[in-house]
């Protein structure tokens, strides 16, 4: 069900809860069943499947580096370059010559068919990936924020942070752009703790 059928179907309701359900993907339960069919369908091999459940943990464009360190996570992906061209079309999107996105189906499905252990694993060589550019900028740190705290890692997580808002701050009152990083610690309740 699209998210104007839903509404339509709620009487037009347009409230915080209405907002809260279309921006959480409520409205699209019945989709997920078949999304889970379409990919056992299309992707036979077990192991691109998986490969791309693990992309979809990175929650952001990504590179083929990237999806290099989330095959590597043990145990790890068997001919991952050729299980990741599998994917590329219909799965996984090319977005610029060098960077990919996972298609909106798979990035919006609330379960990850994946073992909690190695979604933490997942998230955390990706957290340590972000973490290797000798500069860090507002991506690089965002992401190694959210991996850290999604690795059940807040005190790593809330280190990053506070290098970055140390540098935020000897940058002077200027406007930069951060990406949000500024508000991460009132607004990642983990962080808060």
């Amino acid at each position: 069900m699209d998210a104007a059928r839903y509404l339509r179907l709620d009487g037009w309701n347009w409230g915080a809860r209405a907002f809260d359900a279309v921006l959480q993907g409520l409205y699209a339960t019945g989709l997920e069943t078949a999304t889970v069919d379409d990919v056992r369908r299309t992707v036979r091999d077990d192991q691109a499947r998986e490969l791309l459940y693990r992309l979809k943990l990175i929650n952001w464009r990504f590179t083929e580096a990237q999806m290099q360190v989330v095959a590597d996570v043990s145990p790890a992906i068997a001919l991952p370059l050729e299980k990741f061209a599998d994917l590329v079309g219909l799965w996984v999107q090319r977005d610029t010559e060098t960077r990919y996105t996972v298609s909106p189906l798979i990035a919006t499905l609330r379960g990850s068919n994946l073992p909690e252990e190695c979604q933490r694993q997942v998230h955390l060589a990706l957290a340590k990936n972000a973490l290797k550019k000798r500069e860090l900028g507002p991506e690089e740190a965002s992401q190694a924020i959210l991996h850290f705290v999604s690795a059940d890692q807040q005190n790593k997580a809330a280190s990053v942070l506070l290098l970055v808002l140390k540098a935020l701050i000897a940058q002077g009152p200027e406007p930069v752009y951060d990406l949000g990083i500024a508000g991460y610690w009132a607004g990642v309740p983990s962080l808060r703790q």
